[in-house]
């Protein structure tokens, strides 16, 4: 190839490169100016009643104009869903980290349950806007859809777990089906208790649980690992985000 030609070519693929950079962070942007209307809607609907709360006055707390919140969501009924979808991905991402580090059921299952106190704000908010809105008029099945994603992951992840710690003789034999619908259920129970008795001690309560339910399954606590009963350490959390990124590199 003519000097000149390469030449054109390099400056070409330059351009090129430099376009596809250009665009990736216009959608970086755009995603995360999503994520921070997002983080709004989420506050101002837990803090009021869904229904109360107009698409002006998210628009307020953000500073920008009604417009803008319409070019990102459809109406104020896709941006719940898009909040509640935001705050059920968070959870199971954070679910994901620490299940990065173990392949024990039964440590699986103590995360699952230490997940619900680090990040007790946002679930406590998704139980909240999701009460308001059955108590509303709305009849909406992305909604519904988007709610039901978090149950029915969580049973069935919890399903998963005690069904494979039967089958490896770390649980007794129980009814897989009917303990994780009992979990799920009476974890909803302490957020509620939590959001009503401001003094309610979760840590503790979530403690005596873990007990109760490790009765159930035939699991003796001293066999857990010490990680798992104590509090998440930042050296812990580190190894499971790295493990999680590791995890998602060999996905892509």
């Amino acid at each position: 190839m003519p000097l000149a030609q390469r030449s054109n070519s390099r400056r070409n693929s330059t351009k090129t490169d430099a376009h596809t950079r250009s665009r990736g962070g216009a959608r970086e942007a755009v995603a995360e100016r999503g994520t921070a209307m997002i983080a709004v809607a989420l506050e101002l609907f837990a803090r009021r009643h869904f229904a109360a709360v107009t698409i002006k006055q998210i628009a307020g707390e953000l500073g920008v104009n009604t417009a803008l919140l319409y070019y990102y969501f459809e109406s104020k009924e896709d941006l719940l869903r898009a909040t509640i979808e935001h705050t059920v991905q968070r959870a199971f991402a954070h679910f994901d980290m620490l299940r990065a580090c173990d392949d024990d059921p039964a440590e699986i299952i103590a995360d699952w349950l230490a997940s619900h106190v680090d990040l007790s704000e946002p679930i406590q908010k998704l139980v909240k806007i999701s009460l308001d809105y059955r108590s509303s008029d709305i009849d909406s099945p992305a909604i519904e859809r988007a709610i039901r994603r978090f149950y029915d992951g969580e049973r069935r992840m919890l399903m998963e777990c005690i069904e494979s710690g039967i089958a490896a003789g770390r649980f007794q034999a129980v009814d897989a089906a009917q303990v994780s619908q009992f979990v799920s259920t009476y974890l909803d129970g302490l957020m509620v208790r939590a959001m009503v008795q401001p003094r309610f001690d979760l840590k503790k309560a979530m403690a005596q649980f873990s007990q109760m339910l490790w009765r159930e399954l035939g699991v003796r606590e001293d066999t857990l690992a010490a990680s798992t009963r104590a509090p998440m350490t930042s050296s812990r959390r580190r190894l499971a985000a790295d493990a999680s990124a590791r995890s998602r590199t060999r996905r892509s």
